[in-house]
């Protein structure tokens, strides 16, 4: 019977099969995304995104700020000067926000 030990003994190798370097998962192909609140606007205002991705929406501002989902599908509460808060993207479509205590501060990520 041909055991491993003795292949080893023979001077034989075993190939080993191993995963290719250049598989990729859905998650592993998502970026993050940033969006800044400062001077009482979201910059970028709008983004191109996919499912996955990740959005960091950051205050710089001097008072608190919201980023909420129109629907009300997210919310990320008061952001504070220097929070940050982390959406990801589920499905795709347009996804409009706006922060709670500014209604004129207006945003959108487009999924595709």
């Amino acid at each position: 019977m041909v055991t491993r030990r003795s292949i080893l003994k023979a001077g034989l190798s075993i190939p080993v099969l191993t995963m290719a370097a250049g598989v990729t998962t859905a998650h592993s192909e998502a970026k993050t995304h940033e969006v800044v609140i400062e001077n009482f606007e979201f910059s970028p205002d709008s983004l191109d995104v996919k499912p996955g991705d990740k959005v960091v929406f950051i205050n710089n501002d001097v008072v608190p700020h919201t980023a909420t989902e129109k629907d009300g599908a997210w919310d990320s509460g008061d952001l504070s000067s220097g929070d940050k808060w982390e959406y990801t993207v589920e499905g795709t479509g347009t996804i409009n926000y706006y922060c709670v205590h500014h209604p004129v501060m207006l945003g959108s990520l487009t999924s595709k």
